[in-house]
């Protein structure tokens, strides 16, 4: 309850304006049956800002 509270002061200070970053670490992914990764340990890094 107290983070979204502080998520809303916050909000309000920024005039309304949601803001996110999404973060991601150590993706790893290869399509089922397959013996090769199509992405290894990748991470990045996404903001709507």
């Amino acid at each position: 309850m107290v983070l979204i509270f502080l998520f809303e002061m916050i909000t309000a200070l920024l005039g309304g304006v949601y803001m996110a970053q999404i973060n991601v670490n150590d993706l790893t992914f290869h399509y089922e049956g397959s013996f090769d990764n199509i992405f290894e340990n990748v991470s990045f890094s996404i903001d709507t800002d």
